[in-house]
């Protein structure tokens, strides 16, 4: 049938209108489906991010864990005690790591589990740390030299589980590694330990230990000692043993052949030059403190004094704060009795605590004179279990041999150190020998990538003391909490 001319189509234009809805559907779901795409890639960017960064700041915070209970690193030193972020040495998965540390609880010394601390004060290059004579040398624990350049090393040097720290403006704050070989150096374990360097100054990572109250001490005088008619006299005499007490001195004590110096505290402030001011063992066998820390044996006999030792009520160990020039100087001698000094450390202040036996308050010493020095030979004997805290001074080992004590036991903070040791001497020893102390630190890694995911870690950290007087301390470290969150604060 055909249709007339002027009849109305009514379906005219439908087409059309069918097919701008199908498009305005199909545009509809093509958005929804382009708009779910976004939100799934950006799901699984936010998603790879967040994995970059976890992995990231758990890589960082194992490995800072690592350092941490291998040798302490710059955490335990006052840098550590800020809490100051620091970068990552390593980045991993392009993603940035701030790492930070902070005691948070009965902190240990900020020199603890430093063997040797060269500050290099008013000390030219080449005399900083100097090793000389037959035999190779051997560090025990962290080392630090203000500048690479102070290095003298006549003989091998191995430094024994810890690194050699030294400063250098351009380098981070909390240490960067420096693959740059030193003639002689060593490492043991070779490849776990090496040569570092850090922005940060001596002064800034090693702060003074605390100093009692000095001006409450006794004002001994050159006489006998009785509790009624002289209480200020400076000694007694029980059979072979010359008995000192602790207080201040104005003059050398004459140790006779064989002394035992009282638990406590001693301030040696003599007038005069270095000359004037050296107190001499010769020809005396000295003994100071009795031995209550664990890990501290007598490695120097001295029998006419054992029944004091015994006697003493005291709190344990001795410490010799020394003012002005005062020195100590052990002399070769003859005979038996020649000269050998040996102090057993003493607590010193709380939080931190410091095991100390020798330090110089408000002394005049600067280098290249030494606090303390032995001449050379077998027949003179030097062992310190505390440390030894003389920023501008030195200690200088004359030539020890066969098995003649010359031990630092405890550390030192000194301007230099001249450590010489024939290829005989079997009683040398520098190392720090640890203590009972513990603290609790908390240790924080921080990514940043498109967000940030933080891992933070409480852990319990401690440095035992050796079995024996002569071993290492060992650093032990124990995880207390582990947590992760994506904010800036856990």
């Amino acid at each position: 049938m055909m249709m007339r001319a002027g009849q109305p189509r009514r379906d005219r234009g439908s087409v059309l209108i069918l097919t701008v809805v199908v498009i305005t559907i199909l545009g509809l779901v093509v958005v929804a489906v382009a708009s779910y795409s976004v939100s799934v890639l950006r799901k699984g960017q936010i998603t790879e991010d967040r994995a970059d960064r976890l992995s990231a700041a758990e890589g960082a915070m194992r490995d800072l864990i690592d350092r941490l209970g291998g040798d302490g690193t710059l955490c335990t030193t006052a840098f550590g005690s800020t809490g100051t972020p620091f970068p990552f040495a390593f980045p991993l998965n392009d993603v940035a790591v701030d790492l930070s540390c902070q005691p948070v609880g009965l902190s240990l010394s900020e020199t603890t589990g430093w063997a040797v601390v060269v500050t290099g004060e008013g000390v030219p290059d080449g005399e900083g740390l100097q090793t000389q004579s037959g035999g190779d040398k051997v560090f025990g624990g962290n080392t630090y030299v203000e500048r690479t350049s102070l290095l003298d090393l006549k003989s091998p040097l191995t430094i024994k589980f810890g690194d050699l720290f030294y400063t250098d403006p351009s380098c981070g704050a909390a240490g960067e590694f420096d693959a740059t070989p030193i003639s002689g150096l060593s490492f043991e374990p070779a490849g776990q330990n090496g040569l570092w360097c850090t922005s940060q100054a001596w002064s800034d990572l090693f702060p003074e230990p605390d100093v009692p109250n000095l001006g409450s001490l006794t004002n001994r005088t050159n006489s006998v000692f009785d509790a009624t008619t002289n209480p200020n006299g400076a000694y007694r005499t029980d059979g072979g043993c010359r008995i000192y007490y602790p207080g201040r001195y104005t003059f050398a004590p004459d140790f006779g052949t064989n002394a035992y110096l009282r638990s406590g505290d001693y301030l040696f402030d003599l007038p005069g030059d270095a000359s004037a001011a050296q107190i001499r063992v010769d020809k005396a066998k000295v003994s100071a403190g009795f031995p209550v820390i664990a890990g501290d044996e007598q490695v120097i006999a001295n029998a006419p004094c054992e029944d004091a030792m015994v006697d003493d009520s005291g709190t344990g160990g001795a410490t010799f704060y020394v003012a002005g020039k005062t020195n100590f100087s052990i002399e070769k001698g003859t005979g038996p009795n020649s000269g050998s000094l040996e102090i057993f450390r003493r607590e010193q202040g709380t939080n931190p605590t410091n095991y100390v036996s020798i330090h110089a308050v408000g002394s005049t010493l600067a280098h290249p004179e030494t606090i303390i020095s032995t001449a050379a030979g077998n027949n003179k004997e030097m062992a310190i279990h505390g440390q030894i805290w003389a920023p501008e001074a030195g200690i200088a080992f004359g030539e020890v041999t066969n098995d003649a004590k010359g031990q630092l036991l405890g550390g030192a903070v000194v301007a230099s150190i001249d450590a010489r040791s024939s290829a005989s001497a079997s009683g040398f020893v520098i190392q720090v020998a640890g203590g009972p102390q513990e603290a609790r630190f908390r240790l924080r890694a921080v990514a940043s990538k498109s967000g940030t995911t933080v891992v933070q870690v409480v852990a319990q950290l401690r440095f035992d003391p050796p079995e024996s007087g002569t071993d290492l301390g060992q650093w032990q470290l124990a995880v207390n909490s582990w947590r992760v969150c994506d904010a800036a604060v856990c």
